[in-house]
């Protein structure tokens, strides 16, 4: 599954948001993820005013990191400790595609 909203502010209405992005371990490394991010983004295109495209991944996440690399996203920040878990906390990587 992937989610993406348009932000609907006046000064930020150039932007979408992708989140709520997961596949599900049973068909991991079966090229889901980039199927459907690609299909995301065409999507996303296809929206007059549309500039690029953001969202936040959690460092641990090395394969979504690099398949967001794949696709041409850049890394733009780091938010530390930006989830709890339990006891533990996590950073966020902050990552955007121009189009």
């Amino acid at each position: 599954m992937i989610a993406y909203v348009f932000d609907t502010g006046l000064k930020t209405r150039h932007i979408a948001e992708i989140y709520g992005f997961y596949v599900s371990a049973a068909h991991r490394g079966e090229g889901v993820g980039t199927r459907l991010l690609e299909q995301a983004l065409s999507l996303i295109r296809k929206k007059k005013g549309i500039v690029k495209a953001r969202l936040y991944v959690n460092t641990e996440q090395r394969a979504a990191v690099n398949l967001y690399k794949k696709a041409g996203f850049v890394v733009r920040g780091k938010i530390k400790k930006e989830l709890k878990v339990g006891r533990r906390f996590f950073d966020m990587l902050i990552l955007e595609k121009m189009f």
